[in-house]
């Protein structure tokens, strides 16, 4: 029965990531197929869209043949060590990892609408992914019937926004059938100061291409975190008693540092959303014609930038979305708690880039520079409110060369 569990575990791994590894260069291609006519109508200038093409077939190659040398294997084992042997299991860490919320994306979320609206949408996703609950429904390949899905550490035992759906066997999702309707669940803002009352199931039907979109992206279950310190979501049936013992220490001392990452992660997916959604109906910006979009244009367009918003503000969900030189070798270890702050630095150089540029030469409109504007200054200004100027991360890193 060993050697069944054994040979069936690595065939299925190895059909997935044959699937997988299909669908991440037919993206890759697509990708090439876009830079190249973007370089040909002018778009792209330069050396931009080889650099661009160079850089994702990196990126690929490295998502599909992950770095495993005696080097990468060191790395691994002493993000390990040093992470365990300070901060594992430890809850203030941890929450120390949530104040992201007020102190980055709510500021940002704030400039693109107001702080009582971004503080709002924050507060739904919050009580979305809280009130989630531990359930798991999925349907087995080649059954029609819905089941528990399997536990593992780092996941069954908290929360995700996933679990308000059902996975068929293709890993559509839909509302599941225990789900309990609530009248007035959200208030979502409309033109003229108003609110429209949505139910639970018709908030749930609104926020399921958003939560199919970002499963499928796994967005929902993993977290750089996880990647960096090499922890599997499943367990290898191949390996000793010794090593899932040891295995499962690391992921349940893991788990307060990934469960927040997730929280940070899904709750600014909803956030973002929800904000956007609110601008689109409230403010819509009639210069990009946005006052013309059907309720489905909306939704779409509040979709994308919600991953958009999330992946800057959260990072990346897997060691391929982190800085190149974080992903292998020495620098994998130096960099371990350091990719999150490479990441802002990149967002608030943006912002600023945007807020300073003028219209004509950066293609913005004076909408879209007045948020940008105002997004960067609310953010300096939550830092400085909280830790004071030496908190500023750009006075900071500006005064250690001083």
């Amino acid at each position: 029965m060993r050697a069944f569990n054994v040979k069936g575990y690595g065939m299925a791994r190895r059909v997935e990531a044959i699937k997988g590894a299909q669908g991440i260069r037919k993206a890759a291609e697509a990708v090439e197929a876009e830079v190249t006519a973007a370089a040909k109508n002018g778009k792209i200038t330069g050396r931009a869209g080889n650099i661009l093409l160079k850089e994702v077939g990196k990126r690929v190659e490295l998502t599909l043949n992950p770095p495993d040398s005696w080097i990468d294997r060191l790395a691994i084992s002493g993000n390990k060590f040093a992470f365990f042997g300070t901060l594992a299991l430890s809850a203030a860490g941890a929450l120390n990892n949530a104040a992201s919320i007020p102190m980055v994306i709510l500021p940002f979320l704030a400039g693109r609408t107001d702080t009582a609206t971004a503080a709002s949408a924050m507060a739904m996703g919050t009580k979305f992914f809280t009130g989630s609950g531990l359930s798991h429904k999925v349907t087995p390949y080649g059954s029609t019937a819905i089941v528990e899905g399997e536990k593992d550490v780092l996941n069954s035992y908290m929360p995700s926004v996933d679990n308000y759906y059902a996975a068929d066997a293709k890993g559509q999702l839909q509302i599941r059938d225990d789900i309990v309707d609530e009248p007035n669940y959200y208030q979502m803002p409309i033109a003229g100061g108003k609110t429209k009352s949505m139910s639970k199931i018709e908030f749930l039907g609104m926020m399921r291409d958003l939560v199919q979109e970002s499963s499928d992206r796994s967005l929902l279950n993993r977290s750089l975190f996880a990647d960096q310190i090499g922890l599997e979501l499943a367990a290898d049936p191949k390996a000793s008693g010794a090593s899932n013992f040891l295995d499962k220490v690391q992921k349940w001392g893991a788990l307060p540092f990934h469960t927040v990452e997730r929280f940070n992660r899904q709750a600014t997916l909803v956030g973002a959303f929800l904000n956007e959604m609110a601008r689109l109906n409230t403010k819509p910006n009639k210069a990009k014609n946005e006052d013309k979009l059907t309720d489905a244009e909306r939704q779409r367009k509040a979709m994308a930038t919600a991953l958009h918003d999330t992946a800057q503000l959260n990072g990346g969900a897997g060691l391929n979305t982190a800085p190149r030189f974080a992903q292998s070798g020495i620098q994998r270890a130096g960099m371990m708690f350091k990719t999150y702050g490479f990441t802002m630095y990149y967002n608030q150089i943006q912002m600023a880039r945007a807020a300073l540029k003028q219209a004509e030469e950066n293609g913005l409109d004076a909408e879209s520079i007045r948020m940008a504007r105002k997004q960067f200054v609310a953010s300096q200004g939550a830092a400085l409110a909280l830790s004071g100027v030496q908190g500023m991360t750009i006075v900071g890193n500006c005064t250690r060369y001083v």
